[in-house]
């Protein structure tokens, strides 16, 4: 299975949901949804862990508008074919 491209696929296609400690991270640090929406397609991807559990999970590093690095962590849900957007956090700062 490529991953990445089903993750990124399913995003693109809306077909994603957004954990509350997500919710929670973005809101901190003033990031829009869809600036991680945006940022899917064009990200780096840092890491593949397909034996993550309790799923698979990649972590991208995207840009945000105005050139800040960030780090996003994505799981694959196996069972409803749909990403999860884990977390969100600038490198500098590091994860929550």
């Amino acid at each position: 299975m490529d991953l990445a491209g089903e993750i990124r696929r399913a995003v693109l296609a809306g077909q994603f949901l957004v954990s509350r400690h997500a919710r929670q991270r973005l809101a901190a640090r003033q990031i829009r949804l869809w600036h991680i929406e945006a940022g899917v397609t064009e990200g780096t991807i840092l890491r593949v862990d397909e034996d993550s559990e309790p799923n698979p999970t990649i972590l991208l590093e995207q840009s945000l508008p105005d050139g800040t690095a960030l780090h996003v962590v994505w799981a694959w849900l196996l069972a409803s074919r749909e990403a999860l957007l884990v977390t969100a956090f600038t490198p500098d700062i590091g994860e929550e």
